[in-house]
Formats: structure tokens, sequence, C-alpha cells
């Protein structure tokens, strides 16, 4: 079963300046006693190698049938980038105390990078990434539909672009 006090759902935001990495990371806690309660959310980030980066730890009090939002903000210097050639991961971890207990634990993994986008190109950590012919196909209602003529069009079309070499279909 599920804590009567628990972490809920997380929201990851990443930024990169130069060589540094910013790290934000919100917990939604959700409480499901009927009574005010206090407790404390621990975090700790790890870097790719496993070394100990940052532990917070925050204090929060609910009411009755109560949520919120606590966040951490750490900033990783000398940041390892994440990039599909070498995928480097943080790894952060969150608790939540409660009566002197640690009764949920929940890891996640976090990669830094920028994306940049024009009208032409994708790039991430600076580096162009190909993404072959890009396609525009009109929409039509009958693909909508899901009529069984309309399913073969779409699969025969698919396989078209795809022996053509296009990776990007728009709509």
């Amino acid at each position: 079963s599920e804590p009567k006090i628990r972490i809920r759902d997380l929201s990851v935001q990443t930024k990169i300046n130069q060589t540094n990495g910013a790290l934000q990371l919100g917990a939604v806690v959700k409480s499901h006693f009927g009574n005010p309660k206090k407790i404390n959310v621990h975090f700790a980030l790890y870097s790719p190698d496993g070394k100990e980066l940052d532990v917070q730890k925050k204090d929060m009090s609910f009411e009755n049938f109560s949520q919120d939002t606590v966040w951490f903000s750490t900033l990783v210097r000398e940041v390892d980038m994440w990039s599909a050639d070498a995928p480097l991961f943080y790894t952060a971890v969150l608790s939540v105390e409660y009566e002197g207990f640690r009764t949920q634990f929940i890891s996640t993994k976090i990669g830094f990078r920028e994306v940049t986008f024009t009208d032409k190109e994708l790039a991430i950590n600076g580096k162009v990434i190909s993404l072959g012919n890009v396609v525009e196909i009109p929409f039509r209602a009958e693909y909508a539909l899901g009529e069984a003529e309309s399913t073969q069009k779409i699969e025969a079309l698919l396989k078209d672009l795809k022996s053509r070499g296009v990776k990007v279909v728009m709509p």
C-alpha cells in the first residue's frame, strides 16, 4: 500500500551556463491524513560516477488531506553534459521522513543538455543533429476516422517514406 504521506509527482528543470548546470527539482507531496502533519523531505544528488554532490532537507506542514510542492535547487560545477553519444546521467534521490522514519524513496535520472532550434536545424550541446528528410503531410479527414481503407493508405505511405529515408513526419 502507498504511504499516508507520499511524493505524488516530480518536476525537473535543468539549465546550462557555460560549464555549470543549474537544477531545480519540485516534488508534489500529498497527505492522506485527516489531521495536520509535519514531515521532512530529503534530497540528494549524485554525479554519473556516484559521487554525492548535494544533500538538502526541507520541512513541510500539511492540513487535512492536502498537498504542496517543495522545491530543491542546486548548482553543479563543471557539469557532465548528456548526449546521445555519451548519455551521462546524474541521480536525484528523494525521501519522505515522517515521525522519524523514512517512508518513501524515489530516484530519478537527470541529464544536463542544451537544446536549440533554428528554422532548419536542431542542435544538442551545440552539435547539429541530422533529422534526415522532413516531410509535411496534409491532414485528411479519412485518416482521422480510422477507416480500414485509410489505415491501409497510411501504412503504404509510411512504408514509402521510410524507404526514401524520411525520419520525421509533420502534420
